[in-house]
């Protein structure tokens, strides 16, 4: 999914780019920008925990769980 968006994203800044150069319309890319930008964060960001729960399966260390279990409401 992550990397459907970064594709997504970067597919549509090169046509975006196309038709705002044949059209001349500058707003046209300042518009799309912001969207463009978004996807491709979203699927950088998806990326990386779809990377994180390859790597770690069973979560992040459980170190510190004993004094959240030492504590009175347990």
């Amino acid at each position: 999914m992550g990397l459907a968006l970064v594709v997504i994203g970067l597919v549509s800044s090169v046509l975006i780019s196309i038709v705002s150069a044949y059209s001349g319309s500058v707003p046209l890319i300042a518009n799309f920008e912001y969207i463009q930008f978004l996807l491709v964060i979203s699927g950088v960001l998806l990326m990386l925990a779809g990377i994180a729960t390859v790597l770690l399966p069973e979560g992040l260390a459980k170190v510190g769980i004993w004094s959240i279990q030492t504590g009175p409401y347990h």
